[in-house]
């Protein structure tokens, strides 16, 4: 299930950040309440949430987080995989909106027992450089409904609105652990 009304631990307050950064010559107080409100997740739909800076929350939960939690995987073993009767998921990769990953793996998760938070950060193909840049291979197989044809998103036709990375973690156990109410 997505979960309903997730707590996340504290995360690190404004005047944290400038005292961590401000020793870095290259943050201004205007860049640090900038990243500030970068890095707080915002909610879009039951446990969805997008995150404009860094990728994935994994900060936020801390020691608290397990491999298997970041990774989960979707399936028993690999001859339920292989036997076709399980959907497979990837707990990352790359989608075209929220709204599409909602869509196409929502409903998974909702008849899932365990309890997942999703975090998606926006890749803009319009601020991508002529050279190097963002490339498919390295970001989990793309779910989306378009169709890739080239290593970097730049030399794409389309993808005008660029690409989500979607990240699925599971926090069942956290969850109970920090007493997050449903």
């Amino acid at each position: 299930m997505l979960v309903k009304n997730p707590e996340f631990p504290r995360l690190p307050t404004l005047k944290e950040m400038q005292h961590q950064l401000r020793g870095k010559d290259v943050f201004t107080e205007e860049e640090i309440i900038k990243l500030h409100e970068e890095w707080t997740p915002k909610k879009v739909y039951q446990g969805i949430y997008t995150q404009d800076g860094g990728y994935g929350v994994d900060a936020y939960f801390g020691a608290h987080m397990e491999f298997e939690e970041t990774y989960p995987k979707f399936y028993k073993d690999m001859e339920e995989l292989l036997s076709g009767t399980v959907q497979f998921i990837n707990c990352y990769g790359v989608c075209d909106s929220p709204e599409q990953f909602k869509e196409a793996l929502g409903k998974r998760l909702e008849e899932d027992p365990r309890v997942f938070i999703v975090v998606l950060n926006h890749i803009a193909k319009k601020e991508q450089p002529p050279k190097g840049g963002w490339r498919w291979h390295k970001w989990g197989p793309y779910i989306g409904k378009g169709n890739p044809e080239h290593e970097y998103i730049y030399d794409e036709v389309g993808f005008d609105d660029g690409v989500w990375l979607y990240q699925i973690y599971d926090v069942t156990r956290i969850s109970k652990e920090l007493n997050w109410k449903e």
